[in-house]
């Protein structure tokens, strides 16, 4: 049976309250489902499930199964909605968040994208579609939730990416030469395959950055320990990003190891420490929130560094905000650098949601 434990925290009311479920007949059995909160075009939330389900035989009718897409307004306002799913009917399905839509997606035994989906949470009906067609053609390269990325070979032995909308299912730019890219969740860091340099391609604004970072780090984004997320889409680079700014950096047994702090929205790098400068620092791992960066090391202090200004603002930490929700809210992790957990690796009992006064973004503490 499906989960009836499941809460979701709303931002506009600032309480917690228990999903809804989709209704599923007595006799059916229920082989698997997915599942993943959303927003429609207006902002408000949506809970999507997609189901399988096995109806046994009765009479000359032979078992049959089945999979629907059920989407609820968590408001309330809107009635929920229910339709078969439009595509291929196996397991190999999963489920992402969009801005506006949500994302249907499947990998092959590589794990490589395999097909990719956008629907509209309000109607269930598909926005943009891609599948993979024959053997050197296009292939899809990854996605978020603004839209997905294609590569194309070209006529001179080389690769182009073309950048899709998830609304619209439109090209909205192209980035020649392409070598490699990492997702987040508004856009796509890329990288030439003749040239070193990390560009970012901006989804909400269809905008190409200068180069932001001295090269391009895939296959071991950030340095997560035994944590590498799969970089085709934007889990990889969830733990980095706090609002508007990413923490990146290169790799560490690297000569040219770097870390940088990237304006996502303005396309710019705000702060930066070539090789030369971490030399010695011995940083172990980092993370960052606000404008500060928290920085765990092998050896010494753990300080938090003002990314604005330089400036040490803390010795240590006994709490940092780990991720940005909406309408002002922050989950804080308590805990110094070796006790509070990341994102990715599950949240302590000790976490909790907070929001500045009057429903105003969260404004500290911040360590």
């Amino acid at each position: 049976m499906l989960d009836d434990s499941a809460y979701f925290f709303d931002t506009s009311q600032g309480v917690s309250a228990k999903l809804p479920r989709p209704a599923i007949d007595a006799s059916d059995e229920l082989l698997g489902y997915n599942c993943t909160l959303t927003a429609a075009a207006d902002g408000a939330q949506w809970v999507v499930y997609l189901i399988r389900t096995k109806t046994p035989s009765r009479g000359l009718t032979p078992e049959s199964e089945q999979i629907r897409i059920h989407s609820f307004d968590l408001t309330g306002r809107k009635p929920p909605v229910v339709k078969p799913f439009p595509l291929d009917s196996d397991e190999s399905w999963s489920l992402y968040p969009g801005s506006g839509t949500f994302v249907v997606y499947r990998t092959d035994s590589n794990s490589n994208l395999d097909e990719v989906a956008f629907f509209n949470p309000e109607t269930l009906d598909i926005s943009a579609q891609s599948a993979v067609p024959a053997p050197n053609e296009d292939w899809i390269v990854g996605f978020n939730y603004y839209g997905y990325a294609l590569a194309r070979d070209t006529s001179n032995s080389t690769r182009d990416m073309h950048f899709i909308s998830g609304s619209t299912g439109q090209e909205v730019g192209l980035f020649p030469d392409w070598g490699d890219m990492v997702s987040t969740e508004s856009g796509f860091l890329v990288e030439h395959t003749s040239e070193d340099g990390a560009r970012f391609f901006d989804m909400r604004t269809n905008a190409l950055s200068d180069v932001v970072a001295p090269y391009l780090v895939a296959d071991e984004l950030m340095h997560q320990g035994d944590k590498l997320a799969w970089r085709g889409t934007p889990a990889a680079a969830a733990d980095q990003i706090y609002g508007d700014f990413f923490l990146y950096q290169g790799n560490l047994d690297d000569p040219g190891y770097f870390l940088s702090v990237l304006n996502l929205k303005t396309g710019k790098s705000v702060f930066t420490l070539d090789s030369t400068q971490l030399d010695g620092l011995k940083i172990a791992n980092a993370h960052i929130a606000g404008q500060y960066l928290y920085l765990e090391k092998e050896e010494g202090d753990n300080p938090v560094i003002d990314f604005l200004t330089r400036d040490v603002a803390a010795s240590t930490w006994s709490l940092r905000p780990a991720a940005e929700l909406a309408n002002g809210w922050s989950l804080i992790l308590t805990g110094d650098a070796k006790t509070s957990n990341s994102i990715g690796t599950g949240v302590s009992d000790d976490a909790y949601l907070a929001r500045g006064k009057n429903g105003q973004p969260y404004s500290g503490p911040w360590f």
